[in-house]
């Protein structure tokens, strides 16, 4: 027998703070609008390239999504309540998240609350069965997936041909820290990664490369317990147990690719001394 379609639901988290629709909940989401955000491409003639050509800086507007709340308590009290608190949530220093469930898929945008209305307050009508209306503006028009975390790892022979079997038995291989991963990426937008890279004793300018060359190196020694972090999202860093790190001037913050990734790890000396790892969100339209 078929299933029912699950509904799309909806949290918002200011701070500590949340409010959350769904069956187990106060709150159902009975209408959700979202606008498509729009692309402009800024040109910026004053600078060349290094191919001799121009470049232009490609900008996004902002998301708008427009989400209509019912009290399934149908409490005036409740109600009022709650439209007061969220108002109180209109405020540029509060930050927020909206995370947003359907079919299964989770999806996440950060930003804030800009607008939250009552139904009928100040002669406000909507078509719709809902007690408030609030509208949660994303400067990032990005959705966001859970958090992916990967590990580079390899398998390697215990043993090699000829030997001879006891009767304990051996186990055929085993797995350590590789220094190579490949994996695929989703979603509709190239994301940054992060990239943690644990040092088991001396290491020399770690570095880490994708298959068209592009490359982040490290000028750092790390001593055992070390851990360099590279970033390549918005506001890109290499740091070092939290402090900034030099970095080879060359480096390119390079994003993960949609579709095969290939990412290898390298180092002056002591690369068999560096644990690998690497996370990021995959960002969809």
């Amino acid at each position: 027998m078929a299933g029912t379609v699950e509904p799309t639901q909806v949290k918002l988290d200011i701070g500590v703070n949340s409010i959350q629709t769904g069956d187990s909940y106060d709150w159902n989401l009975t209408h959700i609008v979202e606008d498509t955000f729009m692309v402009a491409d800024v040109q910026i003639g004053q600078y060349a390239n290094k191919d001799g050509g121009y470049f232009k800086k490609r900008r996004f507007q902002p998301r708008v999504f427009v989400m209509y709340f019912q009290s399934k308590l149908n409490s005036p009290a409740q109600i009022d309540a709650t439209w007061l608190q969220l108002r109180s949530y209109m405020n540029a220093k509060r930050d927020g998240v909206a995370t947003l469930y359907k079919h299964g898929v989770t999806r996440t945008g950060y930003g804030a609350i800009t607008s939250v209305k009552k139904r009928d307050e100040e002669g406000m009508k909507w078509n719709v069965p809902a007690d408030i209306r609030v509208e949660f503006t994303c400067p990032d028009p990005w959705l966001l997936s859970d958090d992916i975390e990967r590990a580079f790892s390899a398998e390697m022979p215990l043993f090699m041909a000829p030997f001879t079997i006891i009767a304990a038995g051996y186990t055929p291989s085993v797995v350590s820290s590789g220094n190579e991963l490949t994996f695929t990426v989703s979603g509709d937008d190239e994301p940054g990664f992060l990239l943690t890279l644990t040092a088991t004793g001396a290491c020399v300018n770690p570095k880490v490369t994708n298959l068209a060359g592009e490359y982040v190196r490290a000028i750092k020694t790390l001593a055992d317990g070390d851990v360099l972090t590279i970033y390549t999202g918005a506001k890109p860093y290499v740091k070092c147990n939290g402090a900034w790190c030099s970095r080879d001037r060359l480096s390119t913050f390079f994003p993960l690719d949609i579709g095969t990734n290939t990412l290898t790890i390298s180092a002056d000396s002591g690369i068999a001394n560096l644990i690998p790892e690497i996370e990021y969100a995959e960002r969809y339209q």
